[in-house]
Formats: C-alpha cells, sequence, structure tokens
C-alpha cells in the first residue's frame, strides 16, 4: 500500500502541475486576445 501510495503520488502530482500551467496558459491567452480586441475597438 506506501508503495503505490508513494508511487502514485509524484505522477499526480506531475499531471496536477502540468493542467494547471495548461490552464493559466489557456487564461492568459483569452486575454491577450481580449485585450488585443479592445485596443482595436478604442482605436
Amino acid at each position: 500500500m506506501p508503495y503505490s501510495a508513494n508511487l502514485k503520488l509524484p505522477r499526480f502530482m506531475m499531471h496536477f502541475s502540468y493542467a494547471g500551467q495548461a490552464y493559466a496558459g489557456v487564461q492568459m491567452n483569452t486575454r491577450a486576445k481580449i485585450d488585443s480586441v479592445q485596443s482595436v475597438i478604442e482605436r
């Protein structure tokens, strides 16, 4: 039991951090797109 838990935890943490980075990247992308659209509208 402890061995399998030790084996699964790092993999889960890696997956979670990767998903968090991807989510943050998507949010920054949408924000940049919204900012560019707003700047075009303001012009």
